[in-house]
């Protein structure tokens, strides 16, 4: 899996000061091209906990089998809320 920050989304003032950001991130799946195993039950899971921390997926990619390697990847894109104070 690969965790990489994606750029800020937006934040909030008040009395001139930031004090929240919201952030994205994105986690990248990569399974080998044989894997049997429940691959929506991996990514559930993750979500189900993440979710648990107010982090909230707003875009599932779908799997999709690479030309390259012939891995099979999915992206997950999340938002979260970042207090500044």
């Amino acid at each position: 899996m690969i965790i990489s920050e994606l750029s800020d989304q937006d934040a909030g003032y008040g009395n001139g000061m930031k004090f929240q950001s919201e952030k994205a991130v994105q986690l990248q799946f990569y399974y080998p091209p044989d894997y049997t195993g429940d691959m929506q039950d991996i990514e559930s899971s993750v979500e189900r906990t993440l979710l648990n921390e107010n982090i909230r997926c707003y875009d599932n990619a779908g799997h999709v089998l690479t030309p390259d390697s012939q891995n099979i990847i999915n992206t997950l894109k999340f938002n979260y809320i970042e207090e500044e104070l």
